[in-house]
């Protein structure tokens, strides 16, 4: 990995892992679900799965550990404050008790920030039992709404935009999952696979479950 940090601009998005049972949790969470004029960083892992694409697996276990994509980013030299997904690898963090949706506005509802090399993560969101009646055939055989667009650090994804036109209720999800695209970056065989340091939801785009 390089020694930059970037963020990965998302408007919502990522796929896959089943409702799996909470891993680790943050530190000091106050358990809001919307705070005017500040961000909200994930605060539980749901799942790590660095194996999942079957290829290269980070060597060093100091960037194995999923709780180091929790809270706002550390900004650390690379490969410290991070945690590598593996080729191919998976991620998956929730904002519990609280549920990703958008605001309606043009602007990024999910920031996935990523250390050293660009490397790009596909995203899939679980959606919550009332959304998925809304949500039709967006809703894949797996139960996640996934996004065909890659966001990196030059581009957003508007979930409005690739969903069309729906309530807001209808833009409601339980978590996120990261998996890298694999076979791309630079040759990192202690690190493969994109490096994630945090995730957040800006302002407004949490809510209560319904």
């Amino acid at each position: 990995m390089g020694l930059r940090i970037h963020p990965l601009v998302v408007m919502l998005a990522l796929g896959g892992c089943g409702r799996s049972s909470i891993l680790v949790a943050a530190d000091n969470d106050d358990d809001m679900c919307s705070a005017d004029g500040e961000s909200v960083f994930a605060r539980v892992v749901l799942g790590y799965d660095p194996i999942a694409g079957g290829g290269a697996v980070p060597e060093l276990s100091d960037v194995m550990e999923p709780r180091a994509a929790l809270g706002p980013p550390e900004l650390a030299t690379p490969p410290l404050g991070a945690v590598s997904l593996g080729d191919g690898g998976t991620l998956t963090v929730g904002f519990a008790p609280c549920v990703i949706t958008s605001d309606g506005s043009p602007g990024g509802d999910v920031i996935i920030y990523e250390q050293g090399y660009a490397e790009r993560v596909t995203i899939a969101l679980l959606p919550t039992t009332r959304a998925v009646t809304w949500l039709g055939e967006a809703v894949g055989d797996d139960g996640w709404v996934a996004i065909d667009a890659y966001p990196d650090s030059d581009d957003a994804i508007d979930l409005d935009a690739e969903l069309g036109a729906l309530p807001r209720e209808a833009l409601r999800f339980e978590a996120i999952r990261l998996r890298d695209v694999p076979g791309q970056g630079e040759v990192t065989p202690d690190t493969p696979g994109a490096d994630i340091d945090a995730i957040e939801a800006p302002e407004g785009r949490l809510a209560d479950p319904m």
